[in-house]
Parts: structure tokens; C-alpha cells; sequence
């Protein structure tokens, strides 16, 4: 009686090594499509930019330029820590070149407000300004945002 021949795999520190390699034809290999994998919506990152004690003028201060591209929800947080009002305006863009003004909204002395961006771009930043001439007020910016990974 003839012994079977087994294939043996020899283990060495750094390589696994086969004595037989695989033939893959092209008749043996189906394609089927991925299956998409469902996302667990309690699974969210929390995200957060502060910008704290900015100066208002009469002129609009742009904030940095977020990417909300990945965001599922976004919002700026406005407190008017100082003693005059000022007005906050979310501003949004396809490329962070061009902008086009959103949402806008005053903020009084001592007052938080909250602002969301009513349509959607790839970019959004926050301007701050005096609602007054020669009446500068200080602000503080919270941007959050969560995303679903």
C-alpha cells in the first residue's frame, strides 16, 4: 500500500513556507459583490475647536475654515463675554476659497447663542463682528461636531 503524500509546511522565524503553491484559474474565482458593512449610529466621535477672547471690530473676523465634510452634526457655540453686541455669521464653501453667507445671527452683551449652517458645503467657518461701529466686544467660539464611524 502507497503512503498519501501530505503537503508539509516547514516554519521558519520570519517566513511561513509552502511546499505546494496554489493554482487560481480563471474559471474557479467568482465575484460577488462587498457587503456593505452597517454603521453603528451609538458609535460617534466627539469633536471640538475653541477659540477663546476674540476681538470684535466694525469689519467681519473670519475664524480658521473647518472641513464639515465628515461631520454628521456641526454647530458654533457664540458667547459675547463682553459689554456690547456683536453678530456671528456662519459662511460656507465648496472649495475655502469662495463663500457664501448662510446663517446670521446678533449676539447680546452676555449672551450664548447657538448657530447651524442651513444648507450644506464642504467648508464652513464663523465670522464675528461689532454689531455697533467703535463698540468692540469679546467672544468666545466653541465649533463641536460629531461624526459616525
Amino acid at each position: 500500500m502507497k503512503k498519501k503524500k501530505h503537503n508539509k509546511i516547514k516554519h521558519s522565524p520570519s517566513k511561513l513556507h509552502l511546499n505546494v503553491v496554489p493554482s487560481f484559474r480563471k474559471s474557479n474565482m467568482k465575484l460577488r459583490p462587498l457587503k456593505k458593512k452597517k454603521r453603528c449610529l451609538s458609535e460617534s466621535i466627539f469633536c471640538e475647536r475653541t477659540f477663546f477672547n476674540v476681538e470684535t471690530t466694525d469689519e467681519n473676523k473670519y475664524l480658521p475654515v473647518q472641513d464639515t465634510s465628515t461631520k454628521a452634526t456641526y454647530s458654533y457655540a457664540v458667547i459675547n463675554k463682553g459689554n456690547f453686541p456683536a453678530v456671528a455669521k456662519i459662511q460656507i464653501s465648496p472649495n475655502a476659497r469662495n463663500y457664501a453667507d448662510d446663517t446670521e445671527q446678533p449676539v447680546d452683551a452676555g449672551e450664548t447663542v447657538v448657530l447651524v449652517p442651513n444648507r450644506f458645503l464642504r467648508y464652513t467657518r464663523l465670522a464675528v463682528r461689532s454689531e455697533r461701529s467703535d463698540e468692540s466686544t469679546i467672544v468666545d467660539v466653541y465649533f463641536q461636531s460629531q461624526e459616525v464611524k
